[in-house]
């Protein structure tokens, strides 16, 4: 069996600006060309059984808005942004940003473009002028009691978390590393608790409202301590008073029935 290894997968894409406008930034670009390597969070499989499609998503690990070889003073964009991509193996790229508050007025370069979306998606070749989906996989070893487990936890080989389930027509399949796992050995139990990754929202209502396949996802968090269910934490809007609201890990979900495995690396 092989899992991701997540610290040697990578999301690239670069841009020329001579060559074309950018359809995703808020400022005029300090520089002529940008190749960016982003390491992954998570990756989720979608099959869809019916045409046994299969596509892989991935999450990237968060950045900041920033201004790319500016000077001094500058790096930094305000209101500054948590950002993040979603990318597939078949081309669709989804940017998820967030601010200190839900539409803050961020307008993109040139702001005839509009107001900067807190969810952006579109094929690459739309945006990029490359894109390249980078999944490194290595041999594992599945945990398959609690000594194994408990063992893996005490020790500093990194763990991850496998869940899978069906959902209509889909089965999905979330790998992502364990970075917060709970040991309680007394009790003969472990919980992890870990994100961010990428949950897909497979309701009838949701796939007719997505544009590209890849609009089905949410920023969550997930925790399980049993091998046949799990539940999840989902980043959504909040409001805080009236007219100020902000996208927060505030709404749950439970799956069951699922099938959860951790797994550690042979070499």
């Amino acid at each position: 069996m092989q899992i991701p290894e997540f610290q040697q997968s990578y999301f690239r894409f670069y841009l020329d600006f001579e060559q074309r406008q950018a359809l995703s930034v808020s400022h005029k670009p300090p520089t002529r060309t940008n190749r960016i390597r982003v390491t992954l969070e998570s990756i989720c499989r979608l099959t869809h059984r019916p045409s046994d499609r299969s596509t892989t998503y991935a999450l990237s690990a968060a950045c900041r808005t920033e201004r790319v070889g500016a000077g001094r003073n500058q790096l930094w964009i305000e209101p500054n942004a948590a950002c993040a991509f979603v990318c597939s193996d078949d081309g669709q790229v989804a940017i998820f940003k967030n601010w200190h508050k839900r539409d803050p007025g961020v307008m993109l370069y040139p702001e005839s473009l509009g107001p900067q979306p807190e969810r952006q998606s579109f094929r690459s070749e739309e945006n990029f002028d490359e894109t390249a989906l980078e999944i490194a996989m290595v041999d594992a070893t599945l945990l398959q009691d609690f000594e194994q487990i408990s063992e893996a936890i005490l020790g500093t080989q990194p763990i991850i978390s496998r869940i899978e389930y069906s959902d209509d027509e889909f089965d999905v399949c979330i790998d992502q590393p364990v970075k917060t796992i709970n040991l309680a050995q007394r009790d003969r139990l472990q919980q992890t608790d870990t994100g961010p990754i990428i949950l897909p929202d497979l309701s009838a209502e949701r796939l007719g409202q997505a544009g590209l396949e890849i609009d089905v996802f949410d920023l969550a968090f997930s925790a399980w301590h049993a091998s046949d269910w799990a539940e999840f934490v989902i980043q959504a809007p909040l409001e805080l008073a009236d007219g100020v609201s902000i996208n927060h890990y505030s709404r749950t979900r439970h799956v069951e029935p699922t099938t959860n495995t951790l797994w550690v690396a042979t070499c």
